[in-house]
């Protein structure tokens, strides 16, 4: 009987990471507000700032997710190469 298989730990990893970036987009999500019609900026200086929050909102949002999507990168590039490989050599041995 052949040994038991080692346990394909890095896919757990990217289901996490995969998870985290999910509660991370809602949460960025949920903390960007946008005025109603009622309270809109009327001067030019209320504008800017406006403005200027919205767009710190948009790259936050954006980098993080570009910062979770490349840890899923990496989790499924090592996945593939350490996992990969164990399985290879034990189908290899065992057949």
């Amino acid at each position: 009987m052949p040994p038991l298989a080692p346990a394909p730990c890095s896919v757990i990893f990217c289901e996490a990471t995969a998870i985290y970036g999910v509660i991370l987009a809602i949460i960025l999500t949920n903390k960007t507000n946008v005025p109603d019609a009622g309270n809109l900026p009327t001067t030019a200086a209320g504008w800017a700032a406006y403005y200027n929050a919205a767009r710190f909102a948009g790259y936050a949002i954006f980098w993080s997710g570009i910062g979770v999507g490349l840890t899923n990168l990496g989790s499924g590039c090592v996945g593939g190469v350490c996992s990969g490989g164990g399985w290879s050599m034990r189908d290899q041995r065992f057949g």
